[in-house]
């Protein structure tokens, strides 16, 4: 039996029953340009425990949630938490412009996920699926400008990220820290041999 993920949350957990396959919708929503393509990858942490996704494509112009299937092949029922990494996703830069100026897939796969009963799935959540907001390049281009985490990033400077990333890094502070000492020690003798 195939499920959608929504039947099986239970205190932010999706349950997997042994031997079953069960279809996540991601949080996030993409959209790429006909110049851009990707792939999705299991990630080893969920294939030690015997689960699996079949490795799939982010076509170019893809645009929606991410639909991703996961099947648990252990003789074990298995969790993932809700809001986890499933997949890896990579992504490839076209040397030309995809053919198409249109995907012949319908955007976050609700042409899939219709087929489910979604009968427990809360109003709000429905009617977010079955509506635009992440069907489109402007509404997922204006909700990622109007996020709190995306208006931070606008915020950090160039020269403030080289301070947190570059300056901030324990070795970078360990190696200022021994030539700091190193000049102070030269400064504390140059300073003795004055008044001596």
């Amino acid at each position: 039996m195939i499920f959608l993920v929504s039947m099986l949350v239970k205190q932010g957990k999706i349950n997997i029953p042994k031997g079953e396959t069960v279809n996540i919708l991601t949080q996030e929503a993409i959209w790429v340009s006909r110049k851009i393509s990707g792939t999705y990858h299991s990630r080893v942490s969920f294939s030690a425990k015997g689960l699996s996704n079949i490795s799939t494509t982010l076509d170019p112009k893809w645009c929606g949630l991410s639909l991703i299937s996961i099947t648990n092949n252990s003789k074990y029922d298995q969790s993932i938490n809700v809001g986890d990494g499933i997949v890896t996703l990579t992504f490839d830069y076209l040397n030309r412009k995809a053919s198409k100026d249109h995907v012949e897939i319908a955007a976050s796969r609700q042409d899939i996920y219709n087929r489910f009963d979604m009968s427990d799935i809360e109003s709000k959540r429905l009617q977010y699926l079955q509506g635009n907001e992440h069907r489109t390049p402007f509404r997922i281009k204006k909700n990622m400008r109007e996020s709190d985490i995306y208006k931070q990033l606008r915020q950090d400077t160039p020269l403030k990220r080289f301070y947190n990333n570059f300056l901030l890094n324990p070795i970078v502070l360990l190696v200022i820290g021994a030539v700091l000492t190193k000049v102070g020690e030269s400064i504390y003798k140059w300073i003795s041999g004055l008044f001596s």
